[in-house]
């Protein structure tokens, strides 16, 4: 579940004349850059779905359903895939690059005619991403004086940028989003050092290439808090696209929520990315744990959730995306559910916090994402809604 230029803020200033007579005088407003002319020239015109597969490592059997599941999803018209490193992952010490699993991610993405998207996580979800020299725990303190958007981390990001870009460009990614939900960072990094951030970055990554989309992914952007509000407001004005993650759950809760909340959220959605197009980079919703699968018996549901409410979720917006220009595409998050094991990795780590409530939710989430059972590999009705999807997708392309 785991780039950024900012408006200002237009200050009105009514003061006294030199001379002592009164007078007022008004800042000329300062207006954002307006939505480029073609905001995506890598990827084609049209309405495009994907899904990733999921994190966990397969077995023999999974693997060769998820190839299946894969070729089916192209024949359809699936068109685009997702690839996500860590700044961390591809840099191992200072300018020293490793190139293997960049490449082997995009030529995967790539094999099969997908269009590929790269999430570069560097702020993700609750956590730092950075080369590990620059995470060492003396490093990032207020004594140390290294901060977020100080002027080593940017000096050393755009290094990474000026051999990242030109690799991501050979492959003609179509977008890039430079941060995965940095908003869940606010309190333990300060919100303007993560705004000069992103702003720097995509700034100069935009300066490298203007044919890669470049965006950050921000979680909760429907919602009414005011940080995320303004957050919002100051970052998208700078983007390419906007990049939003998206799943049928109220935030705050863990319930599943209803198609009017679906569709209030979607409106606001466009409203918040002030005419960019929309890029849904994770798209889901959990089946619940009623829909295990075979011999398994599923513990107390704690979310409401269930497989005809994933599927009606998928269903809806599909059908957004397909006739709402503004909506321009979509991953699904995702194929298979996390094994027992890896969900219980993320949800564990409350329940020793003193959290069971939000950690049995998190859990039945996690575990219950997939379009297809871990269980049993048995696939939901949410995969037919998602073959119909993208052959319906591909239809509105002219394909």
């Amino acid at each position: 579940m785991h780039p950024i230029k900012f408006g200002m803020i237009l200050w009105v200033s009514l003061g006294l004349a030199a001379c002592g007579g009164e007078s007022s005088s008004i800042v000329p407003p300062i207006v954002p850059p307006p939505p480029p002319v073609n905001q995506i020239p890598n990827l084609s015109a049209g309405p495009h779905l994907g899904y990733i597969i999921g994190f966990d490592v397969l077995d023999t059997q999974q693997t060769a359903n998820a190839a299946s599941r894969f070729a089916q999803a192209v024949a359809s018209g699936m068109s685009i895939s997702r690839v996500q490193l860590g700044w961390g992952e591809l840099e191992s010490a200072p300018g020293v690059y490793e190139l293997a699993d960049l490449l082997l991610a995009l030529d995967v993405a790539t094999a099969s005619g997908q269009q590929p998207f790269v999430t570069l996580s560097t702020l993700d979800t609750s956590e730092l991403t950075l080369p590990l020299d620059l995470m060492a725990a003396d490093r990032l303190t207020p004594a140390a004086a290294l901060t977020i958007d100080g002027p080593e981390i940017r000096a050393r990001f755009e290094a990474f940028l000026d051999w990242f870009i030109p690799e991501l460009a050979a492959y003609r990614v179509w977008g890039l989003s430079i941060a995965n939900e940095p908003s869940t960072l606010f309190e333990s990094i300060d919100q303007q050092e993560i705004t000069n951030f992103l702003i720097n970055g995509a700034e100069y990554a935009n300066a490298l290439n203007e044919q890669i989309a470049i965006t950050a992914t921000i979680a909760g952007a429907a919602d009414s808090n005011s940080e995320i509000v303004q957050f919002l407001a100051d970052l998208i004005p700078h983007f390419d696209i906007a990049s939003f993650n998206f799943y049928c759950l109220s935030s705050s809760t863990l319930q599943t929520t209803d198609q009017a909340v679906w569709a209030t959220a979607i409106d606001t959605f466009i409203a918040r990315a002030q005419g960019r197009e929309i890029f849904f980079q994770e798209l889901g919703c959990p089946a619940g744990w009623g829909d295990l699968g075979g011999s398994v018996v599923p513990p107390p549901q704690m979310i409401n959730a269930t497989a005809q409410i994933q599927a009606d979720f998928f269903r809806y917006m599909f059908a957004q995306i397909e006739t709402r220009d503004a909506l321009r595409a979509a991953t699904v998050f995702q194929l298979n559910d996390w094994s027992p094991a890896l969900s219980r990795s993320f949800s564990d780590p409350l329940r020793l916090d003193g959290d069971p409530v939000t950690a049995d939710r998190l859990e039945e989430w996690l575990a219950t994402v997939g379009l297809c059972r871990w269980s049993d590999g048995a696939c939901r009705e949410a995969y037919d809604v998602f073959i119909d999807g993208v052959a319906r997708l591909a239809a509105a392309r002219g394909e």
